[in-house]
């Protein structure tokens, strides 16, 4: 989908003689589009299922990939009474992001007072993100999740355009300091096109830290793995979206993982942003893992080692994320 939409960008590219891609990412779903076939999808963690004026099922049953859990091995449910959710209207009025913040389970007292904001990737909505979700908060954290415009519940009903996506980021972000039990211990976490949004989060460098799963690192690194051509950003782009620029000027820890059979976002992109971020920082190579949740990325792959590795780089990297 990436390829053949970014080849056809490329060639209205090449007859206008200048294109901006940042607007063209957008690959969202929105509970208006839900129906009985979206129900029904041939990948069980694809299907779509909850209508507009319906909640998310945040305890749906899953049948776990194998590989994933230990045997025994069960994740608990989230105790529904206790996520909050939140309309919030757009900084120019246009529109309604849909928030929700899930409180730690407090059995980790490492993590009680530890959040992770997490950005989603490029598909649907809260919905298809529910797994990711419940394996975070199983390890202990506390979650800031949303709906980006267009997608899921939130509005207006129709792709963003860059400044409106970076804008509604840093209003989730400022909303997340108000709920979250401690405003210090957050971290910006980026799935996926979710680098753009968790990146626009940080550039305060008021995050404890950073974690970047398979991340956007820019539309001329998209473009040159996608069709073997070397576009400068300019000529793509309005540099919005440029996250290899942005983090050279992020100062916090900062986590990257990826696995070598992306072929997605290439690896070595996002080694590039690796090697942009200036604080502490560590990159995780995931050896035989691709990109997406419906056919087994990172956490997929073995949950245990997925969090052992969060949580170890916040031990060596990012102390100030954990309780004393």
């Amino acid at each position: 989908m990436y390829k053949a939409t970014i080849q056809i960008l490329l060639l209205l590219g090449f007859l206008s003689a200048c294109a901006d891609l940042d607007a063209n990412v957008h690959n969202r779903r929105h509970c208006t589009a839900v129906t009985e076939a979206t129900c029904t999808a041939d990948l069980y963690w694809d299907r779509l299922c909850t209508a507009c004026e319906d909640d998310y099922e945040f305890n749906r049953d899953y049948e776990w990939m194998e590989g994933t859990l230990e045997p025994g091995q069960t994740l608990r449910e989230f105790d529904l009474s206790t996520i909050a959710a939140e309309e919030l209207a757009t900084d120019v009025g246009d529109g309604t992001l849909f928030v929700y913040f899930i409180p730690s389970h407090g059995e980790n007292a490492s993590l009680t007072n530890t959040t992770i904001v997490y950005n989603n990737g490029n598909f649907a909505s809260v919905e298809h993100y529910i797994p990711r979700y419940r394996f975070l908060h199983d390890a202990g954290y506390n979650l800031v999740v949303w709906d980006y415009r267009g997608y899921g519940k939130s509005l207006p009903d129709q792709d963003p355009v860059p400044k409106e996506f970076l804008s509604d980021a840093r209003q989730v972000w400022a909303w997340a300091k108000t709920v979250v039990p401690d405003a210090d211990r957050m971290i910006s976490y980026g799935y996926s096109l979710g680098g753009v949004p968790a990146v626009e989060m940080v550039m305060a460098n008021d995050s404890c830290a950073l974690f970047m799963e398979a991340a956007f690192p820019s539309i001329s690194a998209i473009t040159k793995s996608a069709s073997g051509l070397n576009f400068g950003e300019g000529f793509l782009s309005a540099g919005q979206y440029n996250n290899i620029e942005k983090l050279r000027s992020y100062t916090r820890p900062a986590f990257f993982f990826h696995g070598d059979a992306d072929v997605k976002f290439p690896l070595w992109a996002s080694k590039e942003m690796y090697a942009s971020a200036k604080g502490p920082k560590d990159f995780w190579t995931v050896i035989g893992v691709g990109h997406s949740l419906s056919t087994g990325g990172i956490p997929e792959a073995g949950l245990n080692t997925y969090l052992g590795k969060l949580f170890s780089f916040l031990e060596d990297h990012a102390p100030d994320c954990l309780s004393p």
